[in-house]
């Protein structure tokens, strides 16, 4: 699945592979692309940000203001402040491209954290919610199958308290379920091991059987 977003001079292209995250970044500052695993993605720990820079709307502030009041100036007595007129120009220039910086500089966004890659990073809202949603949630689907692949095997064959401590970051990264996490902790503290589609290593499973 692709998200495409663009706003301005930003651009955010994000595409979930096989076992990799495609993630790619441009704005007027620079640009980047990496392909992030995904078990190195926490998307237990998914925020929303949105802010605003405050450099840029004190300056578009201080330049509405002027505009205001050169307006009205000429507007009041257009022969006495012919100088407020002609800086009505130059303030509208300012106010412009001081509103396209609060524009770019403000951020609504989604931010995913990564061990070795930083943060993911995206609109919340472009194209639309809708496609953002869905997008977040195939995301979150891929990455917890992934971690379920790759690190959701416990081999009953190693100590408890190793076992334990991996179930415990599954049920934290929300990988398994409360029920599950219940489950198989009872099957280690028993001995009673079920084959189970997470969990456990089904070979050493039916090695203990045989």
């Amino acid at each position: 699945m692709k998200l495409i977003q663009e706003r301005l001079l930003q651009r955010y292209e994000l595409e979930i592979l096989k076992n990799t995250l495609r993630y790619s970044t441009k704005s007027y500052s620079g640009s980047k692309e990496v392909n992030i695993p995904l078990d190195e993605i926490d998307v237990s720990r998914m925020v929303y940000l949105k802010t605003i820079d405050r450099k840029s709307m004190f300056i578009t502030g201080f330049f509405s203001l002027f505009l205001v009041i050169s307006l009205y100036r000429s507007i009041s007595d257009p022969q006495e402040n012919s100088g407020s007129i002609s800086m009505i120009v130059p303030l509208i220039i300012g106010l412009s491209v001081s509103s396209f910086f609060l524009y770019v500089k403000s951020k609504d966004v989604i931010q995913f954290p990564s061990t070795q890659s930083g943060d993911v990073e995206f609109f919340r809202a472009l194209p639309t919610h809708r496609e953002v949603n869905a997008f977040v949630s195939n995301l979150k689907n891929a990455v917890k199958e992934s971690i379920r692949k790759q690190h959701a095997v416990i081999d009953p064959d190693m100590p408890v308290a190793h076992q334990i401590s991996k179930l415990n970051w599954l049920l934290q990264i929300e990988v398994i379920t409360e029920e599950e996490y219940t489950e198989l902790k009872n099957q280690l503290a028993t001995g009673k091991i079920k084959a189970t589609n997470i969990g456990f290593n089904k070979d050493s499973i039916e090695r203990q059987s045989e």
